[in-house]
This record gives structure tokens, C-alpha cells and sequence, in this order.
């Protein structure tokens, strides 16, 4: 087990807030015009999956304590679904993760025709980001063409223990008395001119 990142504990805690919303899932849709090889797509996100530990992380409470732990390995099973809508397979395929089960990570192919499939895959804000989006696509692309990755010398788990342990230095204790000195009182709520009244309770439908 390893601590988490300040982000991935507020990902944690909201997350169980509501452990059945999909607010914080990353889904992303590819069109392929091309033959698409399912078992060597599969192959690459197992490579995927073997390089990058977030891709094999999962979250635990211990003693109170919400803790990552990293898998020695893990895969991930493309499903393939009937034809059907596209709309309604993209909204059957966002659904909630379990955060306690790793791979945070589901991928689906629909066939049009030999010519043109739609690559489907989602993953929990948890383990990925904008930044780590453009990484594994591209990381992607390499296996896929069968160009070889270079190792990690870093992963997120040793930013995370970084950050961890900068918390105790006396710079983050001075950041931390002056933000709170910043925003003591009442904070008042932004007011900005939208479309709808701002409703008592915040909710994520749209």
C-alpha cells in the first residue's frame, strides 16, 4: 500500500460520497477507419497496463486511511457488444467503478464493418488526467506499430510519496497558515450570469 496524492484523496472521498455517479469517469471514442486486430489490441493495453502502475492501482481504506495499492499485474477484457445505436453503447458503457477493483480501466470495440470500428475506452479521474490521456495514447500508438517503449524511471505512486512527504517541511506549513488566513470568514458564492438559477443543492445532471 502506498499514500495517495492530495488530488486522488479528494477523487477518493468524492467518489464515495456518491459511489454510483460517473462524474469523475474519463470516457474517450475513436473512430478507426482501418482493420483493427482485437487480440493485438488486446496485447497492447496488457502492455499498457504493465508499464503504467496506475492502470493497475486500486483504493483502500486502512485504518481510516484511503490507501493505493499496486497490482503485480492485470488485464483488461475487451467486450465486444452487439450492434447497436451508438448513442445508447456509449451511454450503457459509462458506468460507475468500483475503486476497489483494479483495472480503473473498461474498453469496448463495435464493428461497423471491416473497415470501421469505434474503440471505446473509459477510465476513473483517478488515474488519469489530461497530461497522462496524451501519454498513454501515445504509448499506444507505439505498441500498436510495434515500436518499443522505453521503462519508467518514475511512477505516480513516487509522486505521490513525494508529496506525502513534503507535507511535513515547514514551506508547506507556512503556504498552508497563509491560504487559510486568505480565506477566512465568510467566502462568498460566485454569482455568474448563466442560464438557469444556481440550484440549493449542486448536482452534475446536464
Amino acid at each position: 500500500f502506498y499514500p495517495l496524492s492530495p488530488a486522488q484523496k479528494r477523487l477518493y472521498v468524492l467518489q464515495q460520497l456518491n459511489p454510483n455517479s460517473v462524474v469523475y469517469n474519463v470516457p474517450s471514442v475513436s473512430l478507426i477507419k482501418d482493420k483493427l486486430d482485437v487480440d493485438k489490441l488486446a496485447d497492447v493495453f496488457k502492455k499498457l497496463i504493465i508499464k503504467h502502475e496506475s492502470l493497475r492501482t486500486s483504493f483502500h481504506l486502512e485504518d481510516g486511511n484511503a490507501l493505493q495499492k499496486i497490482h503485480g499485474k492485470g488485464e483488461v477484457e475487451i467486450h465486444r457488444p452487439d450492434k447497436q445505436p451508438l448513442e445508447k453503447l456509449l451511454n450503457d458503457f459509462v458506468r460507475p467503478f468500483d475503486l476497489t477493483c483494479a483495472p480503473l480501466l473498461r474498453v469496448e470495440v463495435l464493428a461497423m464493418d471491416d473497415l470501421h470500428w469505434y474503440l471505446l475506452v473509459d477510465m476513473h479521474h483517478i488515474v488519469a488526467d489530461g497530461t497522462s490521456h496524451a501519454i498513454l495514447a501515445q504509448d499506444f500508438l507505439h505498441l500498436y506499430m510495434d515500436k518499443p517503449l522505453a521503462p519508467l524511471k518514475m511512477q505516480y505512486k513516487d509522486f505521490a510519496h513525494w508529496q506525502h512527504n513534503m507535507k511535513q517541511g515547514t514551506s508547506i506549513l507556512l503556504q498552508e497558515r497563509y491560504w487559510l488566513s486568505e480565506f477566512s470568514g465568510e467566502l462568498p458564492l460566485l454569482n455568474l450570469p448563466v442560464d438557469y438559477p444556481r440550484p440549493a443543492v449542486l448536482d452534475f445532471a446536464g
